[in-house]
């Protein structure tokens, strides 16, 4: 959609504002579905539109993300970005109490998380605000480089956990603790050899 907008218009300026547009309608649009969702508990085509899984009522969270980045807001003052960074920290720190399992999801607490994402990316990298400092520990910053290839390595090990062992908590804790092994080195053998590789550059 953010392509079409550019290609439907004759200038760069003209084809952000016309991007920026379609991506709000359409996350308009998918967080009313979800909205709608919550309400009646399903949807039809639940597989597409409804559910956990279900792209038409989570695609709003991708296109608030789009959207921070089109509308492009650079400058924050000082105090600003440390107080959006720490209300960023409290919004996610509270998701892991307030969600649960029996949460429905996705629903209005999905505000919850996504509304502190958007404010720790507003915070940016301002070195002298608190959770800036906190978020740029050395620990942090590591578990963040490999966060990724952690999170793809967990899926297939909590499946075969839970078929070896049963879906118990600390077969789960177990097999997430494992994968960290193949995360690594997935991370120092595949992932940094090509985004620092001149090929792709």
């Amino acid at each position: 959609m953010i392509l079409a907008g550019w290609w439907l218009s004759r200038s760069r300026e003209r084809g952000q504002q016309l991007a920026t547009r379609i991506v709000a309608m359409a996350t308009v649009s998918s967080f009313v579905l979800m909205l709608l969702s919550a309400q009646v508990g399903s949807l039809p085509f639940e597989g597409i539109f409804g559910g956990f899984y279900g792209l038409g009522v989570r695609a709003w969270e991708f296109g608030v993300g789009a959207l921070l980045v089109l509308v492009r807001i650079r400058v924050l003052p000082t105090r600003t970005k440390s107080a959006t960074g720490v209300a960023g920290l409290l919004f996610l720190g509270a998701s892991f109490f307030v969600l649960s399992k029996e949460t429905l999801y996705p629903s209005l607490w999905t505000l919850l998380p996504v509304c502190g994402t958007v404010l720790l990316i507003l915070s940016g990298a301002d070195a002298r605000g608190p959770a800036a400092q906190l978020l740029s520990s050395r620990v942090l910053t590591s578990v963040g480089s490999i966060s990724y290839s952690w999170y793809l390595w967990h899926w297939p090990a909590l499946v075969f956990a839970g078929f070896l062992f049963g879906s118990t908590s600390h077969s789960f804790l177990l097999a997430a603790t494992v994968s960290l092994l193949p995360a690594v080195l997935s991370y120092m053998w595949v992932e940094k050899p090509i985004r620092y590789s001149n090929h792709y550059t």
